[in-house]
């Protein structure tokens, strides 16, 4: 636990803790004072006591000092004779039960005393927390976060990490989905300082990727020991979600292929002109609406996870399938939010069996859910299918009738830039807000910059191939190839764009890179490699931080040649461009 500041009110050597009367008005009052309707108060608030000496007959006061070592002192702190000892008189938890009955201080040595707040009896300590096999926590227990009425835990964008804490109580760890949920408790601590400890769940995350010893967990916070009431977590500027995720990465060692690629499309999100730069914006009818609520890619975050105080593993905190990220209304049948994923090798799952047929097997729905589409929007998923397997012709002729031109051509460059090889038909996040138009967006991107699947490391002369065949219209990437063949000139002056802005330059890699890579400390990128090395997770020459470097400045040379873009010097090295035909992605 971090070293806290003691603060000493008239006291130079012990203090006393104080076990004080509060009736349930008077706690209300003053959870509002220190907290805004929080039912605990967390880390770094101290409990002084100040021995009134200039008036003996009015015994000791309470006090709560805050993290910053300011005294609060509400009005309806009552003043009492009785004292009690209790270690050495500075908690790190005080917590109320919901009814406002009983409070229970946690000195530092892990023991808790349960007191009465009606009669000022003490009923029971708890050594080491413990009681029936289970940790007694009091919902919440909050520090430095701030929560709303409707248990939304605020807590800010790192500046370099957050670390969470899983406490198994005594359980071993989930070991594949089919486990389930296991209770546990959560501690979410940002850049050192304690903001969350409570009730929590977590779960294997992941099909193939579950598949290696260390996993992606799907998260939940709660208030309640009986994990019934979902508490929800806006980190900075993100969304409040309860589907946050902790990605192991585990066939990216360097961690980064997530993080700096949502980082790019963000940086060309917000390179666009125009009143409207996200593509989840068009879901406001009030234009002052925009630029609230979510984003339409996941909010990620350097994360180190620990199992019971043990290094487990550094990870990308991400938000998951959160409809809200995609600013859908539940309420309004013309909102959809879905996911279309042709995967490899099956002829079910490909752009061409694109329709409410493939509800289920190549698209998934996250709002609605499968089984919940109306008849309005199976006749759009339909009419959209058959938009996109239409001529090369009418296709030209009515895209602007089904797609968005700046996100179809972005979304072709993003592919092209990190040779995306997965996205041409797979984990492709796919919205509409009027069953009309439809906007694609990226989502999973550990297989970027060339990597492959299975933990083989990075493919052999992807730095210079192309992932999409802009000769041959093939299965596998029909939308891609038709809006290229479209706007071919316009696909070469966005590239321009980019490439004139830094987007797409190698200095803005290493900068993403440097940035994401500098916020974990040295040490801690010591234990990963020592933990999960000798346990099989691919640390190759040709999985670095240089190797991301290099391959980037190779397929930048090829990039510029296909797209035509002239810049300011001359490359002396030639790369030919090879037409890369997915022979093991897909069917010709």
């Amino acid at each position: 636990m971090k070293n806290k500041k003691m603060l000493f009110i008239n006291r130079p050597v012990v203090i006393l803790f104080i076990a004080f009367i509060l009736a349930c008005n008077s706690l209300q009052a003053l959870t509002d004072v220190v907290s805004g309707n929080m039912q605990g108060y967390s880390h770094d608030l101290d409990l002084i006591f100040d021995q009134n000496e200039g008036d003996p007959d009015n015994g000791a006061a309470l006090h709560l000092a805050n993290k910053s070592g300011q005294i609060i002192t509400p009005e309806n702190i009552q003043h009492i004779e009785a004292a009690q000892q209790f270690g050495n008189g500075t908690v790190d938890y005080i917590a109320w039960s919901p009814d406002g009955k009983l409070f229970a201080p946690r000195n530092f040595d892990g023991n808790i005393k349960l007191w009465d707040a009606k009669n000022f009896t003490n009923e029971s300590i708890i050594d080491d927390n413990k009681r029936h096999g289970e940790r007694i926590f009091f919902p919440l227990f909050f520090g430095a976060a701030d929560i709303t009425e409707d248990h939304i835990v605020i807590i800010p964008e790192p500046i370099q990490y957050i670390k969470i804490n899983i406490d198994t109580l005594g359980q071993d760890l989930p070991n594949s989905k089919a486990d389930g949920w296991l209770n546990v408790m959560l501690t979410l601590t940002v850049d050192d300082d304690i903001y969350l400890e409570t009730y929590g769940q977590i779960k294997v995350q992941g099909s193939s990727t579950a598949y290696w010893p260390k996993k992606n967990w799907s998260l939940s916070f709660y208030s309640d020991a009986e994990r019934s009431e979902k508490i929800k977590i806006q980190i900075g500027n993100s969304i409040p979600s309860d589907m946050w995720i902790a990605k192991a990465d585990w066939i990216d060692p360097t961690q980064m292929r997530n993080i700096i690629s949502y980082k790019l499309w963000r940086e060309m999100v917000e390179s666009r002109t125009g009143e409207i730069k996200y593509e989840v914006d068009n879901a406001w009818i009030n234009p002052e609406d925009i630029g609230k609520g979510g984003q339409g890619f996941p909010f990620t975050y350097m994360t180190i996870v620990n199992v019971n105080e043990e290094h487990y593993g550094i990870s990308t905190l991400i938000l998951g399938h959160d409809p809200n990220n995609f600013n859908i209304d539940k309420n309004n049948d013309k909102h959809v939010y879905m996911e279309f994923d042709g995967r490899l090798g099956d002829p079910e799952k490909r752009w061409s069996k694109f329709s409410s047929e493939g509800i289920g097997t190549c698209i998934n729905g996250y709002l609605p859910k499968n089984d919940d589409f109306t008849d309005n929007q199976i006749i759009a998923i339909d009419r959209l299918g058959q938009f996109l397997n239409s001529s090369q012709e009418n296709f030209a002729h009515y895209f602007h009738d089904y797609l968005d031109k700046t996100n179809m051509i972005d979304m072709l460059l993003f592919i092209e830039m990190l040779y995306d090889w997965d996205a041409v038909a797979s984990d492709i996040e796919i919205v509409t807000y009027d069953l009309e138009k439809w906007y694609f967006l990226p989502w999973d991107k550990d297989t970027t910059f060339g990597l492959f699947f299975d933990g083989t490391g990075v493919m052999e002369g992807s730095e210079i191939k192309l992932v999409i065949d802009y000769k041959v219209e093939r299965d596998s990437s029909i939308p891609w190839y038709k809006t290229y063949h479209s706007y071919k000139d316009d696909v070469e002056e966005r590239y321009k764009e980019l490439r004139d802005f830094g987007v797409f330059s190698k200095e803005n890699f290493e900068k993403m890179l440097e940035e994401s890579s500098n916020r974990i400390p040295d040490h801690i990128w010591d234990l990963e490699r020592e933990k999960w090395e000798p346990k099989g997770r691919p640390y190759d020459d040709d999985l670095t931080f240089d190797q991301i470097l290099e391959w980037t400045e190779k397929r930048l040379i090829m990039l510029d040649e296909h797209f035509n873009y002239q810049h300011h010097h001359q490359h002396h090295l030639f790369m030919p461009i090879f037409y890369f035909q997915l022979n093991d992605i897909s069917a010709q």
